[in-house]
């Protein structure tokens, strides 16, 4: 027999929000290049906003089908949506992930990259900094080999550490 799901408190809302992103996403990603041909720049942004909107479509319908859950005796449908589909870490991701984008044009991709990592592993649990510090190193050292020698991607180098050096006899050592 079919299980049936209770609908969490503002699920609805959440969902939609989802949905309403995903389709921005899609519209963004056909300003790229539109429906020019199946090789070119937004063909590949287009066809996976376009799985995000079809996926979030599905999942409104079945979200709408389902029961409403009951709230908790003494707990009010806002208390029950941050416990439920915003605990605090998923907050503090969120946060983290937003800070990271806004600080990779000032300070670049190597340097936002390296300090995003240290807070996700720290917000992970860990608070060894040592392990936090080498962990985060190394990926850094392997990404930056990987996309900048094996496939020759042009890193973000950040407006702030460009205009730091610009003028010193330390200009022509950024990557």
């Amino acid at each position: 027999m079919k299980e049936v799901r209770q609908r969490l408190a503002g699920e609805v809302v959440f969902v939609s929000i989802l949905l309403l992103i995903s389709a921005f996403m899609l519209w963004q990603s056909y300003k790229i290049s539109g429906f020019s041909s199946l090789s070119s720049a937004g063909a590949f942004p287009m066809a996976a906003t376009f799985a995000m909107v079809v996926s979030g479509i599905l999942i409104w319908f079945q979200t709408q089908r389902s029961k409403a859950a009951v709230a908790e005796t003494g707990e009010s449908y806002p208390a029950l949506f941050r416990r439920q589909i915003t605990p605090g870490i998923v907050v503090t991701f969120v946060l983290a992930v937003l800070g990271y984008a806004i600080a990779l044009e000032p300070l670049g991709f190597v340097l936002a990259s390296f300090l995003y990592l240290m807070i996700a592993i720290w917000l992970l649990g860990s608070r060894n900094i040592g392990k936090n510090l080498l962990a985060s190193v190394a990926s850094m050292v392997g990404i930056y080999v990987v996309f900048k020698t094996a496939f020759s991607v042009v890193l973000p180098q950040g407006t702030l550490l460009q205009a730091m050096v610009k003028g010193t006899p330390y200009a022509g050592w950024l990557p």
